[in-house]
């Protein structure tokens, strides 16, 4: 029932003039916004932090030893999950991080 002055009211997916959705119409599920799968798929990036403080904090390991859980972290979210970074890739790394000659 509309009560507006001009007599046109949205209808329930708030569309005056009846045209149907672009989504695909009434009954079609919208896509996830972005934000959620951005979430997704920074959740590996965002529980470093959490597992590296928690860690310090609950008493499993040092600051020292936060450093090395941090890099191996970073190597098995590089490597197992992401898949940008390679076994080959890992001594020319290292050995530029060192000063070292290839």
């Amino acid at each position: 029932m509309c009560r507006r002055a001009g007599g046109d009211c949205p209808d329930r997916a708030g569309r005056v003039d009846g045209t149907p959705a672009q989504d695909g119409g009434p009954g079609s599920h919208p896509a996830p916004p972005a934000f959620w799968k951005s979430l997704k798929e920074a959740s590996w990036g965002l529980a470093a932090p959490v597992l590296i403080l928690g860690g310090m904090r609950a008493g499993w390991f040092t600051p020292t030893e936060a450093a090395v859980v941090a890099v191996f972290y970073g190597l098995f979210v590089g490597m197992v999950i992401h898949r940008t970074i390679r076994v080959r890739d890992l001594y020319p790394s290292c050995a530029k991080r060192a000063n070292c000659p290839p």
